[in-house]
């Protein structure tokens, strides 16, 4: 950007500034900001760039007022009258041929500045450029820095995390070390209590050897003593068996005498059964024969009684008796 359209932008933010600061409206500061930029620097103004100095009004209503500075430019141009830009006692005093030359040097100087202006024009136009790939740049720039700024944030993330791990495993390193140390104290104490009980066993290991070896000949003279009453007991035990043969000889004898005498009673029974079935049943056959003879006596004394009731009996008696 070149030092003229700095100087320029300078110009109209100082106008502005003034013209804001008298409560200019907003038609008169476009009309004043487009004289500034196309009278005095040759720029053609657009409502945009009008719009980034005054920042007022819409595009549409700037758009109107520059209408009405360009409507009134021409009228100006179109005159005839007076040559535009000569002074006013010159126009006054002088004939045709002093605005003849009036116009010619303003054409020559418009042609010269409008050389310049476009030669400017291209020089704004490449430096416009490289503001474009300056702030392409610069964003690819703030990108790359902010994109370093999250890796930096990340990496001073993880090397917070890594440094409370550390300051962690230092505190579970100490623990251990804590740990090791305490166990080290209990070995130790282990061992000097292990001497202790194995000193203690090995002595009670001894007491009890000697109290099974007392034990152990005790057992032996016990066993002296029971073989001897193991002998005792045979002997017994065969007299004993002897005894019980001799028992069950006299046992068998009487078991066999006791079988004679009951088969001997059991004939002895079937004898008398044998008379008591026979005179049973000769009282059975008496008893028939005496049912038999008093029911023929029944029948005869019934009989008699039927005949001695009818009336007739008395004569048929008397009659043949």
């Amino acid at each position: 950007m070149s030092d003229a359209h700095f100087s320029m932008e300078a110009e109209i933010a100082a106008e502005v500034t003034k013209m804001k600061a008298a409560f200019t409206p907003r038609a008169l500061m476009v009309q004043r900001v487009a004289e500034i930029m196309f009278d005095a620097w040759g720029e053609k103004p657009s409502a945009n760039k009008v719009y980034e100095h005054i920042r007022q009004g819409s595009i549409s209503d700037i758009n109107n007022d520059l209408k009405q500075f360009w409507d009134g430019l021409r009228r100006r141009k179109a005159g005839g009258r007076e040559v535009e830009g000569i002074p006013s006692n010159l126009s006054a005093e002088s004939g045709e041929l002093i605005k003849s030359m009036w116009v010619t040097a303003l054409l020559h100087a418009t042609k010269t500045f409008d050389a310049e202006k476009l030669s400017l024009k291209q020089v704004a136009e490449d430096l416009t450029a490289q503001v474009e790939q300056l702030q392409q740049a610069l964003q690819e720039r703030e990108l790359t820095v902010d994109r370093q700024k999250r890796e930096n944030s990340d990496l001073l993330q993880q090397v917070k995390e890594q440094a409370t791990a550390i300051v962690e495993y230092e505190d579970s390193l100490n623990t251990i070390n804590e740990d090791v140390r305490l166990l080290k104290a209990d070995k130790v104490a282990l061992q000097q209590q292990a001497t202790v009980q194995e000193n203690s066993h090995n002595e009670a290991i001894r007491k009890l050897v000697d109290t099974h070896a007392m034990e152990l000949e005790s057992l032996r003279r016990d066993l002296k003593h029971f073989q001897l009453e193991k002998d005792r007991a045979a002997t017994r035990r065969d007299q004993i068996q002897a005894e019980a043969i001799e028992s069950r000889k006299l046992l068998d004898q009487t078991i066999s005498a006791l079988h004679e005498t009951i088969a001997s009673e059991r004939n002895a029974h079937i004898r008398i059964k044998n008379a008591w079935d026979a005179q049973q049943k000769s009282l059975d056959d008496q008893i028939q024969r005496l049912s038999r003879d008093l029911n023929k006596a029944r029948q005869v004394f019934n009989n008699y009684n039927q005949l001695t009731a009818q009336p007739n009996y008395l004569a048929y008696k008397i009659k043949y008796d």
